[in-house]
């Protein structure tokens, strides 16, 4: 769950961006989980860290994609939920 407009990545993870399929791959060191994203996820990912708040992101990523607003932060808050179970974010 959110409970601050800030998150900030876990200190338990390694991460790195694939910079010719722009792919997000990371490495919970914690549980050895592997995850990988792409194109919305890795934007927003990109977002959390420059420090952007929630709402800042939503705002752009509105601006940025050709879909419904109420789309829009449903996603966001879901891959952001996910990742906050899963240990990969933490509120900051």
């Amino acid at each position: 769950m959110i409970k601050k407009n800030t998150l900030c990545y876990s200190p338990w993870i390694a991460w790195q961006i694939q910079p010719t399929l722009e792919i997000v791959y990371i490495n919970n060191l914690k549980t050895k989980e592997f995850i990988k994203f792409e194109d919305v996820g890795k934007d927003i990912w990109i977002k959390i860290g420059e420090k952007k708040t929630v709402e800042s992101i939503v705002a752009e990523l509105i601006s940025e994609y050709d879909a419904p607003k109420n789309i829009i932060i449903q996603d966001v808050e879901e891959f952001i939920n996910d990742l906050l179970e899963k240990g990969v974010l933490i509120n900051g």
